[in-house]
């Protein structure tokens, strides 16, 4: 698995033409997911990604290529900080 891979991520994405009813904004906070194709030269490309949320209540968001540039990476979940046993947001 690469450095830079986003596969099973906590992530926090932008959306611009995005309505999120779950979260009601044009911000989500859910599972990075992707299918990807290759070609001959073994080049990829994506398929599709899917932001699946943690609640299953909520709906994934399915990305196709077409909408790709709709959406932004802002931040990934890489951990909790806690000093002297508190969680420090």
């Amino acid at each position: 698995m690469c450095y830079l891979c986003r596969m099973g991520k906590t992530v926090l994405v932008q959306h611009r033409n995005f309505y999120d009813a779950d979260y009601a904004g044009s911000y989500s906070i859910k599972t990075y997911t992707s299918k990807k194709t290759y070609d001959d030269l073994g080049n990829w490309s994506h398929e599709e990604i899917v932001l699946q949320p943690k609640n299953p209540e909520f709906s994934p968001i399915v990305i196709h290529e077409d909408e790709a540039d709709e959406f932004r990476v802002i931040g990934e979940f890489v951990g909790v900080v806690k000093i002297d046993g508190n969680i420090c947001l």
